[in-house]
C-alpha cells in the first residue's frame, strides 16, 4: 500500500493503459489484427475498454488509497454540474454548425458531403467518453 501512495500516478496511468490496451488487443486478435476485418461492434468493444481502463484504474485507486469517503466524495461531485443551461446550448454550437455546413454543401456542391446518418450516436459515445 506504502508503493501504490507513493507512486499513485505512475500506477494509474500503468493500470490504465494495461486494462485497455489488453481489451483492445482481445478484440483485434479476434480478427486476426487485420484492421480491414474490425467491424462496428469490434470499435464499440475496442471504445469500451477505451472508457474502462481509466475509470476502473482511478476508481480502484480512489477506494484503495481515500476509502469509502473518497469515493463518496468522487461520486458527489460526477452529479449534474452548478451551471446554467445556456453553457450546455453553448456546447452544442460547434457539432450542431458542422451538422448544418455538412448539410448545406451536400444539398449545393455534392452528395459526398453529406454528414453521416449516425451523427447522433457519435455525439452520445464522444459525451459518454467526456464523462467517463
Amino acid at each position: 500500500m506504502t508503493f501504490i501512495k507513493r507512486y499513485s500516478l505512475p500506477v494509474y496511468f500503468s493500470a490504465a493503459y494495461i486494462i485497455t490496451w489488453t481489451g483492445i488487443l482481445l478484440v483485434a486478435a479476434q480478427k486476426g489484427f487485420d484492421p480491414r476485418a474490425i467491424e462496428l461492434t469490434d470499435g464499440i468493444f475496442m471504445f469500451l475498454f477505451m472508457a474502462l481502463g481509466p475509470s476502473l484504474s482511478s476508481l480502484t485507486l480512489t477506494a484503495l488509497l481515500d476509502g469509502q469517503q473518497g469515493l463518496r466524495e468522487l461520486f458527489s461531485r460526477m452529479g449534474m454540474p452548478r451551471v446554467s443551461a445556456k453553457w450546455f446550448a453553448f456546447l452544442l454550437i460547434v457539432p450542431l454548425t458542422t451538422v448544418l455546413i455538412f448539410t448545406l454543401l451536400s444539398a449545393w456542391v455534392s452528395k459526398t458531403y453529406a454528414p453521416p446518418a449516425n451523427i447522433g450516436f457519435g455525439i452520445i459515445i464522444g459525451g459518454l467518453a467526456g464523462f467517463l
